[in-house]
């Protein structure tokens, strides 16, 4: 009832501000129709699954709706113009995904009732509030570069930019999914300093492998993917989708240090460093946009991403004194050897379609 209400109280503070603000009418649109996953925040039963320790359903519906978002854009995206349909799929992606965990919710038949408990309420306010707005500022810090790319430059930059950043956002669902996995899991161990020691080990193998792969292919494949994806006329995405793997890599070494920082309720501790991130975004697009306008922008969101990693290595070290560097190395190695793998087969000019497969 709370989500509901807040989602669209939100929702309306947004248009407020936007039709006070905002003079772009691009823009306008863009934060209107995205605004609307504000609403469909407030209706994703993922805390419903998660309490019982069910993260099935949880990546059933962010798969489907991933998958027939990517689809969506295959189809209906063929240029840099088409930046409207693109922010009406992102929105649909986001409503479908929370409409598909609401329809497991009625399958578990449990008694929905609309009502607020203020004692509750103020109990709650009081533990979450520091991952409440953890969790809006990475959907801000997601997302800012697009809306200032709008407000600085103009719709075809935020297209190029929208392009690369999706497939970044496709590429982060292997992390959520293990670390849904894993949650439960250190927040029962934290008593137990043993197992949630191997317990992150285990947790940062998996996610420095993933995060070195995913980053890498993405990387020597960049071209192939934009033009698959969106066709020749997004080839200026490109370089942009080069430079989001190097935030992608960081985004997953975060979610190494930062993500064990929450299972143990040091939720502040991790809003310090979401914090630091966003400001420094909002400053560092400021600079470099005007200068390189999209390419400006994926510079910033790698900085931004590189000041977290710094600060939830040093507040990752502080409270578990350990930092899985000998993973990180044997990950890096793997990386090297992968690196060499692609430029060799590249430069034998086997064909870049044969590699992927190949790998």
């Amino acid at each position: 009832s709370l989500r509901l209400i807040i989602s669209l109280l939100l929702y309306v503070i947004l248009i407020i501000f936007v039709l006070t603000y905002i003079n772009n009418n691009s823009v306008r649109l863009f934060a209107i129709v995205y605004g609307l996953s504000i609403i469909s925040t407030g209706l994703y039963t993922n805390w419903f699954f998660r309490a019982k320790e069910k993260f099935l359903p949880i990546s059933i519906g962010l798969v489907i709706s991933s998958l027939l978002n990517l689809i969506s854009v295959f189809l209906f995206i063929n240029n840099s113009n088409d930046s409207n349909i693109a922010i009406w799929i992102i929105t649909l992606k986001e409503i479908l995904n929370s409409i598909i965990l609401f329809i497991f919710y009625l399958i578990k038949k449990p008694t929905i009732r609309f009502s607020i408990n203020v004692n509750i309420v103020k109990r709650l306010i009081k533990q979450s509030y520091p991952l409440a707005f953890s969790a809006f500022l990475l959907l801000m810090n997601f997302n800012i570069d697009q809306l200032m790319l709008g407000i600085i430059t103009n719709s075809t930059e935020v297209g190029y930019y929208s392009a690369s950043a999706k497939f970044v956002f496709l590429a982060f669902i292997p992390s959520s999914i293990i670390y849904q996995t894993f949650f439960s899991q250190m927040s029962k161990a934290n008593s137990e300093k043993d197992d949630l020691k191997q317990l992150l080990k285990n947790y940062s193998k998996i996610l420095f492998a993933f995060g070195l792969i995913i980053s890498i292919m993405s990387y020597a494949f960049s071209k192939e993917i934009i033009k698959i994806t969106y066709g020749i006329n997004y080839q200026y995405s490109i370089p942009l989708l080069k430079i989001l793997m190097l935030n992608l890599f960081l985004g997953y070494l975060n979610r190494v240090y930062g993500n064990p920082l929450i299972a143990i309720g040091k939720q502040s501790h991790f809003l310090t460093a979401i914090i630091a991130g966003v400001l420094v975004n909002i400053f560092a697009n400021l600079i470099l946009i005007p200068k390189l306008y999209a390419v400006g922008s994926a510079y910033a969101s790698v900085i931004s991403e590189l000041l977290v990693f710094i600060i939830l290595l040093f507040l990752h070290k502080k409270n578990f004194g350990e930092l899985y560097l000998s993973s990180l190395v044997k990950s890096l190695v793997l990386g090297i050897i992968l690196i060499i793998t692609v430029y060799v087969l590249q430069f034998s000019e086997v064909s870049n379609s044969l590699i992927f497969i190949l790998l």
